[in-house]
């Protein structure tokens, strides 16, 4: 059922009636969140009248947001992620109310990759003419414009997939824009079908990424982020406080080795230098690994890593202004205490944090990768040392210098955010639950990612207007913090305690 049926039929059930100009306002507000519907059936309630025009319609609207507060900082973990589907036939997007699990069935798993080849090919996002990959036989040595996901159906040779069929690709010749292109991508190949079957590559590419604008328009009025979004008048109270808190900054620090000598004194440092300005930072991003050795390699002493977290509760208690004024969001990395390393990883056990959380009421075990809302910005939270592996699966040498990691992390982003995915590698190489694939996705674009990569050194690099970032390792000495109001990115050095 469409948000508009739904709508209607919901005020239907309270004996009242909506013009056309009423239903368009508030099916477009209201989404996918039946609190949202709820309370505004409630505020109609209220009135006298049996049918809702136009004008009554945004009046409800404003009074709800109004007695809504919309909280400036919200963390959104991968299982609050809402699952928002594109229809292909029916060209549009709708969510889904079911809860993911994570014992997926096997049509999941081909849900994964239809899903993320029907978004890059939705009508929206159209950019030239393209051709069916059944479609190529008949079309002789004539230049055709094909996306698909690269695969390896046999070894050795590489195919070319779309929902029509697959073709063999030569991908010798083939002239690529920036980007890391691995098994799994989804492209767009420009060439020619060969006698022998195989579609030879002049240039490849990924799909354009489409603009936020083009996707919330496409999407009317769904919330792909999670959370309270802010509408109407609360856009403009949460950029209002935006602007206001030009001091503001989003504090991450990765790869906090909590059992090694001087990284608790590195964090004590790096705290006292942030609240001794006039405004705190209102989060600090802490990301894993937290301990030195993986917890999935070893057999660890977990009672060692519940005091390493005590330990890290005693110094963020000391830093008063931080604790009331400030949140704490641990990330798990790829090496920490869980289930293992498949996407996504769920937050940190409660068990071994129970001090932290008692003794600092700002703590959030998130998971990872999460979601955070600072006022208007959607941010995204990764911790996975992806690029080497990106590098190890690469099909085709990356244009420009190689070898630079400044350029590499520009390839790194350039690929995430084209791919409209955080992990464009396949299931073999990097598993993900099926299920929960949805809270990888990079659609609509963010404001920021944050792609904490311990594997190479502190970067970042803005893409069509989002800002990418890896804010490099404590334990080599580097940590980031993020401008939201000008959107800029600090890349600083720890203090050394040498000296």
């Amino acid at each position: 059922m469409d948000t508009e049926r739904r709508v209607t039929a919901h005020f239907q059930e309270s004996g009242l009636l909506l013009d056309c100009r009423a239903l368009a306002l508030l099916s477009t507000f209201v989404g996918d969140s039946v609190e949202d519907l709820q309370r505004l059936t409630s505020l109609a309630e209220e009135g006298n009248e049996s049918k809702i025009s136009g004008h009554r319609a945004q009046e409800l609207i404003d009074n709800l947001q109004k007695t809504v507060e919309i909280a400036l900082v919200q963390i959104i973990s991968a299982s609050e992620c809402p699952r928002i589907t594109y229809d292909h036939l029916r060209r549009s997007f709708s969510a889904l109310n079911s809860l993911p699990s994570c014992f997926a069935a096997a049509d999941d798993k081909i849900g994964v990759y239809l899903d993320l080849l029907e978004t890059a090919s939705n009508p929206d996002a159209s950019f030239c003419e393209l051709t069916d990959i059944k479609s190529l036989l008949g079309s002789g040595h004539q230049t055709r414009y094909v996306l698909g996901c690269i695969s390896q159906l046999r070894e050795g040779q590489y195919s070319l997939e779309d929902v029509s069929g697959s073709v063999a690709l030569d991908l010798q010749h083939a002239e690529t824009t920036s980007g890391l292109f691995t098994e799994n991508c989804i492209v767009l190949a420009e060439g020619q079908m060969q006698l022998n079957k195989t579609f030879r590559v002049r240039a490849l590419g990924f799909p354009p990424l489409e603009s936020r604008m083009d996707t919330e328009a496409a999407a009317k009025g769904l919330n792909f982020f999670g959370g309270i979004p802010p509408r109407g008048v609360a856009i403009e109270q949460a950029y209002d406080a935006e602007v206001a808190r030009e001091a503001a900054r989003i504090v991450v620090l990765s790869e906090l080795w909590l059992d090694q000598a001087g990284t608790l004194e590195s964090i004590d440092a790096i705290l006292t230098g942030f609240e001794s300005m006039e405004e705190v930072p209102p989060v600090f991003v802490l990301l894993g690994d937290f301990q030195s050795f993986s917890c999935a390699r070893v057999n660890p002493d977990y009672r060692i890593i519940q005091e390493n977290f005590k330990a890290l509760s005693s110094v963020l208690g000391r830093h008063t202004r931080l604790k009331e004024e400030s949140k704490f969001v641990l990330v798990p990395g790829p090496g920490d205490a869980g289930p293992g390393s498949i996407l996504p990883q769920p937050p940190l056990p409660s068990s071994l944090t129970a001090d932290l959380r008692a003794r600092v009421p700002g703590i959030v075990l998130a998971s990872n990768p999460c979601r955070l809302r600072y006022c208007t910005q959607d941010i995204i939270v990764f911790r996975q040392d992806l690029l080497q592996t990106m590098r190890r699966h690469c099909l085709l040498t990356p244009i420009g210098d190689s070898q630079s990691s400044d350029a590499l992390f520009e390839h790194l982003s350039v690929t995430l955010l084209q791919q409209s995915h955080l992990c464009p590698l396949p299931l073999e190489k990097h598993p993900i639950y099926w299920q929960h694939d949805h809270a990888l996705r990079l659609y609509p674009v963010p404001s920021a990612v944050i792609l904490a990569d311990s594997s190479t050194p502190a970067a970042s690099f803005t893409f069509e207007g989002c800002v990418c970032f890896n804010p490099g390792s404590v334990k080599h000495g580097s940590f980031a913090a993020y401008a939201p109001a000008s959107r800029e990115v600090e890349l600083c050095d720890v203090p050394d305690l040498s000296t």
